[in-house]
């Protein structure tokens, strides 16, 4: 809809619309000014406006007349007329204003007249505006009724006011309002007295009651300025025993450290505390601990010195991951990412076990090889407990209501600038390069993704619930609409008959389906422009949907988010590796692309614990309608 400006008008605006009424008149050919000879109107237009509704003087008596003499000017809305010293007869205009401003006030013939402007009612000599009620009675109420603004009583049981603040309900009865019950002012904090005032409802005044400020340390705490305030004595936490050192907690109160007292800090002396608290520290030989977490197996000498340990294996059994141990923290298994020959990195290998499984690397710390036809083929039985996803888009930015808070950090989100509420969402940018894909593939039926629904509780117990690729038995069924049948295929799932898309600790719970978490991890295909596939590993995989059920109680619709966290490192190789022809722009390789993508993307998510973010968070909305798995 093309929406004009109204434009007030000003005296340079005419001009200039004259103007140019001017010249299209020029242009066009303007009717009675052609070559036939037509009349054209001669007349001169005057320069100034003139109102004609009251010109407040009146010539009625233009032969003259003496200054101060009565005379009529011939208006009969004006008043006292009188001759001024330049003999015209001029009146006083009658005074017509009731003092109400709901009316428009004027004179005619004389007259005066007090017409109700539209949207009020008057009540005796006071406005009411439509929607309000009279101050003195809630039951009448100034309504658009009969065509017309007016006053009408409000049927019995129709809330209204009874003009009390400390009355609840009021409800019109016989016309008039009638009080509900009383309102009841409550507080919850000793602190703080709440009452009724009739003027304004409930009234919050500060007490000086005792109170626990809950700080076990403090004692005689008392109210002031509502809130509660420390207490001048502290709690006395001696237990007279003369081998402790004695304190105060604020989380649990008096605490009384007994080995404190006597330690001297060296692991070879056994520290001992006599009953009058003299402290003894005497040297041994032995087992110690000197206090290293990457070093094991240290002994005292006879000079008391502790060492001699050796260095912890911190080795996880995980190819997956490089293990080392730091000083002051211990082991720590980080992801392995890449190997290195030289100055050329390339995806970390691994060796997943299965020799039916090629192209074996690491990913978020796990193993992962692709399947080949060699496997072992994975039946799925059948179930009328399934949905199809019909949509799947990438979120194009980290606002409210496009993600989820993937590092459990409500004071970060993403991507920046464009997010809030906690939502990470860092690959937003990618929306507008998958999406176009995603959803030719999704309509095209190139995928179709199958949500195995079987195990479902609604009782917020936990199931599993995977999602597969599919193909429908039915090429004629409508699978964007329809309720259709699908085989599940075979690459859904690894070499070992786990689906490479799950959650096994789905929970239904008041409408609502959650899923995974921080260690879930899922794999997705992700279709692009030309058939082509991005394959890609989602760590801190989690979903969020409301649920649709029918009358039988089957669930019939899922719509939500689903998010988490992929490697940047995978993503960058994965674009990499990419045909050529799922790029849409003219000479962007994919070589480019991914040098592109690693320079825009910033690492949001920390993976493996390292402090250092090494992931980008993603968000994609899902829909879904009924489906049925059939066996093959």
């Amino acid at each position: 809809m093309l929406v004009i400006p109204r434009i007030a008008a000003s005296a340079s605006l005419v001009s200039r619309a004259h103007g140019l009424l001017a010249v299209l008149a020029l242009s066009l050919g303007a009717c009675g000014d052609s070559a036939s000879g037509s009349e054209k109107d001669t007349s001169t237009p005057s320069d100034s406006t003139e109102d004609t509704t009251d010109t407040a003087v009146d010539t009625v008596d233009s032969g003259g007349c003496a200054n101060g003499a009565s005379c009529n000017d011939g208006d009969p809305c004006t008043d006292n007329d009188t001759c001024d010293a330049a003999g015209v007869c001029r009146g006083v205009a009658k005074t017509c204003d009731d003092a109400l401003a709901c009316t428009r006030d004027s004179c005619e013939a004389g007259t005066c007249k007090n017409d109700l402007l539209a949207g009020y009612c008057l009540e005796g000599a006071i406005c009411i505006a439509s929607g309000t009620a009279l101050a003195d009675n809630a039951c009448r109420v100034c309504m658009l009724s009969g065509g017309r603004d007016q006053l009408v009583t409000l049927g019995d049981g129709a809330p209204c006011s009874d003009g009390d603040a400390c009355t609840n309900n009021d409800t019109c009865q016989g016309g008039a309002c009638q009080a509900g019950g009383p309102l009841v002012c409550t507080s919850n904090d000793v602190c703080i007295a709440s009452a009724c005032d009739a003027r304004l409802g409930c009234v919050e005044t500060a007490t000086t009651a005792s109170c626990d400020d809950q700080n076990p340390c403090t004692v005689g705490d008392v109210c002031a300025d509502k809130a509660c305030k420390a207490g001048t004595s502290a709690l006395d936490c001696d237990d007279n025993d003369p081998c402790t050192i004695d304190a105060c907690d604020p989380k649990v109160g008096c605490v009384h450290d007994a080995e404190s007292k006597c330690n001297d800090q060296n692991p070879c002396t056994n520290d001992v505390c006599l009953p009058t608290g003299e402290c003894v520290n005497t040297k041994f030989v032995g087992a110690c601990n000197d206090g290293d977490p990457c070093t094991s197996g240290e002994v005292c000498d006879a000079a008391g010195t502790c060492g001699g340990g050796g260095a912890v294996s911190c080795d996880d059994g995980n190819a997956c991951t490089t293990d080392a141990c730091i000083p002051r923290q211990g082991c720590l298994n980080l992801f392995r990412t890449q190997d290195c020959v030289g100055e050329t990195c390339g995806p970390a290998l691994c060796d997943d076990g299965e020799s039916c499984t090629i192209n074996d690397r690491c990913i978020a710390g796990q193993c992962f090889g692709g399947k080949t036809s060699q496997c072992e083929f994975c039946p799925v039985e059948g179930t009328t407990k399934a949905n199809k996803i019909v949509s799947l888009l990438v979120m194009a930015d980290g606002k409210t209501g496009s993600g989820l808070d993937i590092d459990q950090n409500p004071a970060t989100c993403a991507p920046e600038q464009q997010c809030g509420g906690g939502v990470d969402n860092e690959l937003a940018l990618l929306a507008a390069f998958v999406n176009p894909g995603i959803t030719d593939s999704i309509e095209n039926g190139v995928v179709m993704w199958i949500v195995d629904l079987r195990n479902a509780t609604f009782d917020g117990s936990p199931f599993t619930m995977a999602i597969y690729d599919s193909q429908t038995i039915d090429p004629s069924c409508d699978h964007l609409t329809a309720t259709c049948d699908y085989n599940v295929a075979a690459l859904s799932f690894d070499a070992q008959c786990q689906p490479y898309f799950y959650f096994d600790n789905a929970q239904i719970r008041d409408g609502k389906l959650t899923a995974g978490g921080t260690d879930s991890l899922i794999n997705m295909v992700l279709p692009l422009t030309g058939g082509n596939l991005l394959g890609v590993t989602i760590a801190k995989a989690r979903t969020e949907a409301t649920v649709s059920t029918n009358a039988q109680g089957q669930i019939v619709a899922l719509n939500g988010i689903i998010g988490g966290a992929i490697p940047k490192a995978q993503l960058i190789e994965a674009v990499g590796n990419l045909d050529p022809a799922s790029f849409s722009l003219p000479g962007l390789t994919p070589a480019a692309a991914a040098a592109l993508l690693d320079q825009l993307i910033n690492s949001d998510i920390d993976l493996d614990g390292d402090g250092l973010p090494e992931a980008a968070s993603v968000a994609m909305r899902i829909a879904t309608i009924p489906a049925r798995i059939v066996p093959e």
